[in-house]
């Protein structure tokens, strides 16, 4: 597939290669003691409009291997386990890592579920894989109310509680 050919750096900005080379020096020591940093606080969220507190949604904190596993939307987001330039979306890793860092949080992943019955993730594939990829054992991810027992059954999901 043409995705998975080299990228060249000639079309990134100063900024997105210094940060490349710096995740492609990473040790997998270093990689696996990132921390990932969730947006549960509508307050820090991109997307605050999937905040429980606005939607039907809950958070839940749930078995990252078992979330990839059983969302069907996942096949196209392989991570190559290492930072080379094999991989074209490099750079949103590497923006997440430094992210992950500097202790400034994302928002949680969402699960879903498509239109034909599949349990799919609909934002946040990326966050996911690069999650399990660092050695992340639970995530947070949102959830529509209607599919909490399902993800707590599938999952090994417990609902986070908002205060």
């Amino acid at each position: 597939m043409e995705d998975w050919k080299k990228t060249d750096d000639e079309d990134l900005d100063e900024e997105d290669i210094l940060l490349r080379n710096k995740c492609r020096k990473m040790s997998d020591d270093e990689l696996n003691s990132i921390v990932p940093v969730w947006a549960t606080d509508v307050g820090k969220m991109e997307l605050p409009i999937n905040h429980p507190m606005y939607s039907n949604r809950i958070f839940m904190q749930c078995n990252v291997d078992k979330l990839i596993k059983n969302s069907t939307n996942l096949y196209d987001v392989v991570f190559n386990k290492k930072f080379d330039g094999f991989w074209h979306d490099e750079s949103r890793f590497a923006h997440t890592i430094e992210r992950w860092l500097k202790k400034e949080c994302v928002d949680p992943p969402m699960w879903d579920i498509s239109q034909n019955n599949s349990f799919v993730i609909s934002d946040g594939r990326h966050r996911t894989v690069l999650a399990q990829y660092i050695g992340v054992k639970d995530i947070i991810v949102s959830i529509p109310i209607y599919l909490k027992e399902d993800a707590q059954e599938l999952l090994d999901a417990n609902e986070l509680i908002e205060k």
